[in-house]
């Protein structure tokens, strides 16, 4: 310890080599473990910068902060840690070029965590996973983790906000003591979260990669929120304890449930449906209303349809966003289709259509002749994405930033809510899907990352509940912590719905959680497709 730069609080001690500034470990309750870490990484002109590429080190103590400094000839960085008054010990970084650009901005990494006794790592997919043992069970394993969920191999990647429910993990050993880690990030700026198996020391490295905005153009970067760490001893449920108080005082969290308007239907519905996994779907409604009334006085409930084909196609996705073909239209089946939605009104059943908030079928007339190309989320080299859920479809992801997409949401749900009498709409992947980098300089965010995707989807669904009204139903899937003002519900999958990387673990060592950090779950589950309706406000 004589050797090294220490700082810490009466908790943990952190020390720092006094030559180059890497982690070197830290003192928790007396005992000291070593954590070798080079900290950050930065993005610029196609290489990585990193502490090794530096000349000059140095460093500066304050009465309640440390300052890490890092400078050659045409960089600074600063990594600056400091205590609060909670004994969180809160993490930031600065890096400045005078040559070259910044992209991403890998911070903080810590390399080689590791416990020798049974451990747990919290995962906040789809409300929340706890993986047993994951380096050995998940990480070391070698499993392609499927894009939907994340993406990597010997390794877990994912995204917030919507890919990861909320901005915290946590890897602890119960017999020992876990580890912490959060962005207190109030304006929900895009980063990735990293779980990746190091090989050399059988161990798990954890990193954030932050998006600044203006990637590639801009010449500095300012972290705009925390990273905050705290070592504690107990469970997932220890370490929910310490994000909650933060979570429910966010923006998204200003109104108490009790405060919320809640449309009466979704009140009372005390069962949800789904219909997603059966065959030929959309040409089945007289048996599709058949079994609901039976579901409906068997299980003496009332009851609610997330429904999937009432455009008469297996493929939910097909013809989106219009979802009616015009041969369908020219079939006369809209106006059935009012007409079932009337029969089940008068049976109480609550019925709410599949649509998707993210995607525009290609193929589509409207695609080509409103410019549907020129609202798709372009990579950096002006490459656009296909959502691979269905071979035969070309479902290309949009950016909610752009105006024309926000008339497209609009019009659809307008059509689905006052001409078909549906009882409100279901909007797929707002609350699930990963937000995306966009770097097309024709739309209105800036370029690469930043709260705008969160920023626009608030102002796309404002749009939307406009012309719904306050006392139809909108929903989406999963339950992401930042869209708990807009949505009266969330539809989260039940972990056996569809296989996943998780479900691959060894039986028995992944757990679904009921985090809820931010409010309550209440719902029920029915079948192979089972959906739970999850509440979220601050209490």
């Amino acid at each position: 310890m004589k050797n090294g730069i220490t700082f810490g609080n009466e908790q943990v001690t952190l020390q720092f080599s006094r030559k180059n500034g890497y982690l070197e470990g830290f003192t928790y309750h007396g005992s000291f473990t070593a954590l070798p870490s080079k900290l950050w990484q930065v993005e610029t002109a196609g290489k990585r910068l990193s502490i090794a590429d530096m000349q000059d080190f140095s460093s500066k103590t304050y009465a309640n902060a440390l300052h890490l400094i890092w400078q050659s000839e045409d960089a600074r960085v600063i990594v600056a840690i400091s205590n609060d008054e909670e004994n969180k010990l809160r993490w930031n970084i600065q890096a400045e070029l005078d040559n070259g650009t910044v992209g991403k901005v890998e911070f903080p990494i810590f390399e080689g965590l590791r416990f020798d006794t049974d451990n747990e790592l919290i995962v906040t997919w789809q409300n929340g996973r706890l993986l047993h043992n994951p380096v050995e069970n998940f990480l070391s394993k070698g499993l392609q983790v499927p894009f939907w969920m994340g993406r990597g191999k010997n390794a877990y990647t994912n995204d917030y906000p919507a890919g990861l429910s909320y901005q915290y993990t946590a890897f602890y050993a119960k017999a020992q003591f876990g580890y912490y880690f959060a962005t207190e990030d109030p304006d929900a700026y895009m980063k990735s979260y990293t779980y990746q198996y190091n090989e050399a020391l059988h161990a798990m490295d954890f990193f954030i990669t932050n998006f600044p905005e203006n990637m590639g153009k801009t010449t500095s970067y300012c972290m705009p929120y925390d990273f905050v760490m705290v070592l504690f001893q107990g469970d997932w449920q220890d370490a929910t304890n310490l994000y909650r108080p933060w979570a429910i005082k966010q923006k998204w969290c200003t109104k108490k449930l009790t405060e919320k308007h809640i449309p009466e239907t979704v009140k009372k519905t005390q069962l949800w449906r789904v219909n997603h996994t059966d065959d030929l779907l959309g040409t089945r409604t007289q048996e599709y209303f058949d079994t609901s009334v039976y579901l409906r006085d068997t299980l003496e409930c009332n009851l609610g349809l997330h429904w999937y084909g009432y455009n008469q196609f297996h493929e939910h996705d097909w013809n989106t966003p219009e979802y009616f073909t015009q041969e369908l239209k020219d079939s006369g089946w809209p106006a059935q289709l009012r007409s079932w939605n009337h029969k089940f009104t008068d049976a109480g059943i609550v019925k709410i259509p599949y649509t998707n908030a993210l995607l525009w079928e290609r193929t589509t007339k409207s695609f080509q002749t409103e410019g549907g190309m020129s609202v798709t989320i372009k990579g950096e080299g002006g490459n656009f994405v296909n959502e691979p859920w269905t071979p035969v479809q070309q479902l290309t992801t949009i950016c909610p930033a752009c105006a024309l997409w926000h008339k497209k949401m609009v019009d659809m749900v307008q059509e689905y809510v006052q001409d078909l009498d549906f009882d409100g709409a279901y909007l797929d992947q707002v609350a699930s899907f990963n937000a995306m980098l966009c770097f097309d300089e024709t739309h209105p965010h800036p370029r690469g990352g930043g709260t705008w995707w969160n920023d626009s989807y608030h102002k796309l669904l404002s749009g939307v509940r406009n012309v719904m009204g306050r006392d139809k139903i909108m929903t989406t899937e999963s339950c992401c912590e930042t869209y708990v003002d807009v949505f009266d519900l969330f539809l989260i999958l039940d972990i056996n719905f569809q296989h996943n990387a998780f479900a691959a673990m060894t039986e028995g060592n992944v757990e679904q959680l009921p985090v809820s950090v931010v409010g309550s779950v209440v719902g029920t589950h029915a079948g192979p497709g089972a959906v739970a309706v999850a509440f979220f406000s601050a209490e």
